[in-house]
């Protein structure tokens, strides 16, 4: 996976849901459109939500068999859905207090889910 910049990080995210993305933490919300993208601190868990879903649905990666497939779910105290972006030579990763440092949210062109979000083992490709 390649580490993504900060506009392709909300050009992914659109990906998933096409709306304005909402990232919230330490109890305060900032909306990023377009080229209006804040600064993350990798030290800070965010939790991500839609304009279009509301503070009520955050970006999810929920403990089933399927454990590696975003989706947007009714917030709570989940380890799924507490995310990181951690800067990386002028990307971000992001990665999930669940699944740890090591799997980051990537899009896969493997022929059968091509443009499709999904956790796969961080890397620099």
């Amino acid at each position: 996976m390649r580490a993504r910049s900060a506009s392709s990080l909300v050009a992914l995210l659109v990906l998933l849901v096409p709306t304005t993305l909402v990232v919230t933490s330490a109890g305060r919300s900032t909306a990023a459109e377009g080229d209006d993208v804040p600064a993350f601190s990798p030290a800070t868990w965010h939790r991500l939500t839609t304009l279009w879903q509301g503070d009520g649905k955050c970006l999810d990666i929920i403990n089933d068999a399927k454990d590696k497939y975003p989706q947007l779910a009714t917030c709570g105290n989940y380890k799924g859905q507490a995310w990181k972006l951690t800067p990386d030579r002028g990307y971000y990763r992001l990665t999930t207090k669940w699944r740890g440092d090591d799997m980051c949210l990537d899009v896969i062109n493997d022929g059968k889910r091509n443009d499709r979000l999904q956790l796969a083992p961080c890397g620099n490709y």
